[in-house]
């Protein structure tokens, strides 16, 4: 197992610096200080390292989320969001390889495992818009939230809020982190409550 192990955290980054095409079964070996031959007796084919790297990603965005409801389960909506994306993205600064891995397979994932692939990271995908919704619920049900959009719209877009935030899309590398994250954070808690909606939505009439 131990060598199975070596095997797969060597395959992440290679996969997630080279992509599927560049790396290959003999640098995965290389970088796990095992014989080629050795790679074999645990994986038939790239793919399949491929699909258990994968598969590791699925499981470790398991934990992490059991890990959120655990240390968060009694907190304030507001605050178990903003928890949420905090952890998620400084998690994900700490996995540089996994978040490239995670690019390249929504980006281009391997054309002879795409249904494969498609299939886990839409899982992956489904986990956390399902943690997000559940907070989100519970949060109107208690009166922590009030805003004319429905749970899964409001779930849809702090997930698009989150994806974009590991993307680097709407990071500023002039502003630390915390002060971004924090602005990010308060304009779409502020922009899903009826005020914001009213205000906005009045503006822009006026502009038209």
């Amino acid at each position: 197992m131990e060598t199975k192990r070596r095997i797969i955290e060597s395959a992440l980054a290679e996969f997630g610096y080279e992509g599927f095409q560049g790396a290959s079964i003999a640098k995965i070996a290389k970088q796990s200080g095992i014989a080629k031959s050795s790679v074999y007796s645990h994986f038939s084919s790239k793919e399949e390292i491929y699909v258990a790297v994968l598969d590791g990603i699925v499981s470790f965005c398991r934990r992490l989320v059991d890990q959120f409801e655990e240390d968060t389960h009694e907190f304030h909506a507001r605050e178990r969001l903003h928890h949420a994306l905090n952890n998620i993205y400084y998690t994900a600064s700490q996995q540089r390889y996994m978040i490239l891995f995670w690019h390249k397979c929504l980006m281009s994932p391997p054309e002879v495992i795409e249904h494969k692939v498609r299939e886990k990271t839409d899982t992956i995908n489904q986990l956390f818009k399902s943690y997000y919704q559940s907070i989100i619920e519970a949060g109107i049900q208690k009166g922590e939230i009030n805003s004319p959009f429905t749970s899964n719209q409001l779930s849809s877009m702090f997930q698009g809020l989150v994806q974009s935030v590991l993307l680097g899309q709407v990071m500023d590398k002039e502003t630390p982190a915390d002060e971004m994250l924090n602005h990010l954070f308060t304009y779409y808690w502020n922009g899903i409550h009826p005020s914001f909606v009213a205000w906005t939505s009045t503006n822009l009439v006026k502009e038209l």
